[in-house]
């Protein structure tokens, strides 16, 4: 039987316009999340004339279709305009 690595991604989260709260969008995508990935991590990064994205850092499995799952739930989350998968590296150890 073979196991299946776990692999860390960062994904840039642009909200939908300026004035969405990021903190609360951040709870958002861990609920929408929930079962599929953990989130470890946001990180609010500054971009131009008062609007930030939103960086996500999250642990999931290494399977078939990589991260397309969870750019799906993302997506579907309010708030969220546009997204990135800036990395994804996979994680050593058991």
């Amino acid at each position: 039987m073979s196991l299946m690595s776990r692999v860390l991604v960062r994904v840039r989260v642009l909200p939908s316009d300026a004035s969405v709260d990021l903190k609360a969008l951040g709870e958002r995508i861990s609920g929408a999340l929930s079962g599929v990935a953990k989130v470890v991590r946001f990180v609010e990064e500054p971009i131009a004339f008062g609007l930030s994205a939103l960086l996500v850092d999250l642990v999931m499995e290494e399977r078939e279709g990589g991260t397309y799952d969870v750019e799906q739930l993302i997506s579907s989350v309010e708030g969220v305009g546009e997204l990135d998968v800036v990395n994804v590296s996979l994680i050593s150890g058991s």
